[in-house]
């Protein structure tokens, strides 16, 4: 008679190690996509062209169509594809210009000194000595 090992429990063997348990969700490396290499070889090239061929940057009949087409458009698809990176990139110099800006705004204001008590607190002032 032909035995079958009893499979219903759900331990394996104890000759096999058991497997390691998978992670639920998949660890992404980046949010953003790669930077196609085709692209930074456009945008190599093109510089590299209009710095070397003074007659690619343009003039009065073709306006700047070359340039646009051999720098401006991969910067375009650059800024495009890394908008992401370059809106925390510009985060910190932001915020510390607008930090400025409220200090400057704070010096100037407490500088200013009143001769006399604006109109509001001289009639609340009024009121309290009915």
């Amino acid at each position: 008679m032909f035995v079958v090992p009893d499979l219903s429990v759900g331990h394996p063997p104890a000759r096999q190690r058991p497997r390691a348990r998978r992670r639920a969700t998949p660890v992404r490396r980046s949010a953003e996509p790669a930077i196609p290499v085709w692209l930074l070889a456009w945008l190599g090239v093109g510089i590299a062209a209009l710095v070397l061929i003074p007659a690619l940057r343009g003039d009065a009949a073709t306006g700047a169509t070359w340039p646009f087409w051999l720098a401006g458009a991969p910067l375009i698809d650059l800024a495009w594809l890394r908008w992401r990176r370059l809106l925390a990139s510009l985060r910190v110099p932001l915020r510390r210009l607008a930090a400025h800006a409220r200090r400057v705004r704070g010096v100037r204001q407490s500088s200013i000194r009143w001769a006399a008590p604006p109109l509001h607190c001289a009639r609340v002032e009024q009121r309290g000595a009915r």
